[in-house]
């Protein structure tokens, strides 16, 4: 694969599922077929050398830490309260009622066997300081702007994880498809 075609694949990664997701794309991509990782500062060489197949498999589907993808309640859990807690910023209910949609998702997550280093628990974590650092009601039209500035934040660091918690299931299931209402 020419290294122009790289650069382009990890551009497309990076808008599709966010920017560590295309870092961790791009560095895969890159490795050697030694597994050494290249040295991105040097000047040594221009020139990529692919990775045989079998090391960009196992790349793609090691995790730390690992994830137990045999808890299909908990995934599906895991995803209805990250749409529950959009929707509920959308409807405009009190930050302590969506706090409790991501306290819950921190759970799930958690149960998946993501700990507390990890991409989504650390989103969501933050999401839940933005939160907790909001009133539980908005008294006011100024206070409902404020609290409505901040639910766009939360949502950020929301969908994020959606993405994330996507991408690593679809590595999972190669010929996986999804299907779009037209």
């Amino acid at each position: 694969m020419d290294p122009n075609e790289i650069y382009r694949q990890a551009l497309i990664a990076v808008i599709r599922e966010g920017v560590e997701y295309g870092f961790n794309f791009l560095t895969t991509k890159l490795k050697r077929k030694n597994d050494n990782e290249p040295d991105l500062d040097s000047n040594a060489s221009d020139e990529i050398t692919p990775p045989d197949q079998s090391s960009l498999e196992s790349a793609v589907t090691s995790e730390k830490p690992q994830v137990d993808w045999e808890k299909p309640a908990t995934l599906f859990w895991l995803g209805n309260d990250l749409m529950w807690i959009q929707d509920q910023m959308y409807r405009g209910s009190s930050p302590t009622r969506v706090l409790e949609g991501v306290e819950n998702a921190i759970q799930y997550a958690r149960r998946l066997g993501f700990d507390d280093s990890s991409f989504p628990i650390q989103n969501l974590s933050i999401a839940t300081s933005i939160l907790e650092s909001l009133p539980g009601r908005a008294h006011n039209e100024e206070m409902l702007r404020l609290i409505q500035q901040h639910y766009g934040t939360v949502e950020h660091y929301v969908r994020q994880v959606k993405f994330y918690i996507q991408a690593k299931a679809e590595s999972r299931e190669p010929d996986f498809i999804k299907l779009r209402a037209l």
